[in-house]
C-alpha cells in the first residue's frame, strides 16, 4: 500500500497526466515536499518540507520567500484535494505573517480549504518547525482551474 505522498503523486498523475511531470514537480523537489496526510472531506493537507542551508540568509535563517513558497504549495494541495483532485489552485493573492525565524531542517505545513467554489477558493495554512513552534501563517485567494494538457514533445 502506498504511503500518503506516493498516493498523492499517483492521484496527481492520474488526474492531470497530460501535464509535464517535470514542470509540475520542480518547485516541490526544490522544497523537498512530502505529503504526510490529506483528506478530501475536510479539505486539509499536512505537508513536510526539508529546508536546506541554501535557503538561509546571512543571519542563518530561512529567507521568507521560501517559507511563503512552502505555504503556497501546501494550500494549493489542500485546495486540489478538496476539489476531489479535479482542480489546481491558481494563486491570485496571498498574505504571509512571519511569527518567528526558522533554520534549515524539517518544517511541517497544515493547510485547509476554507471555501471552494467554481471560480474562487479561500485557503489558509500554518508552518511549524520540528519543535511545533509556529513559524508563519498564510491565507490566499485562488482560482480553481482545470489545467489543459501540454505537449511534452
Amino acid at each position: 500500500m502506498p504511503n500518503p505522498h506516493e498516493k498523492f503523486v499517483q492521484q496527481m498523475s492520474d488526474s492531470f497526466g497530460g501535464l509535464s511531470t517535470r514542470r509540475r514537480l520542480l518547485a516541490s523537489e526544490l522544497l523537498a515536499l512530502r505529503v504526510l496526510d490529506s483528506d478530501e472531506a475536510t479539505g486539509t493537507a499536512k505537508i513536510e518540507f526539508t529546508a536546506s542551508d541554501t535557503f538561509c540568509n546571512a543571519m542563518g535563517t530561512i529567507q521568507g520567500g521560501f517559507l511563503t513558497a512552502m505555504l503556497d504549495d501546501a494550500m494549493g494541495i489542500a485546495g486540489t484535494v478538496a476539489s476531489g483532485m479535479n482542480k489546481l489552485m491558481l494563486t491570485h493573492e496571498l498574505k504571509t505573517t512571519f511569527i518567528r525565524a526558522a533554520t534549515a531542517g524539517v518544517l511541517v505545513a497544515e493547510a485547509k480549504a476554507i471555501y471552494l467554489g467554481n471560480s474562487i477558493a479561500f485557503l489558509e495554512g500554518q508552518l511549524r518547525d520540528e519543535d511545533n513552534n509556529l513559524i508563519a501563517t498564510c491565507s490566499t485567494t485562488a482560482r480553481p482551474i482545470t489545467p489543459k494538457p501540454h505537449n511534452t514533445n
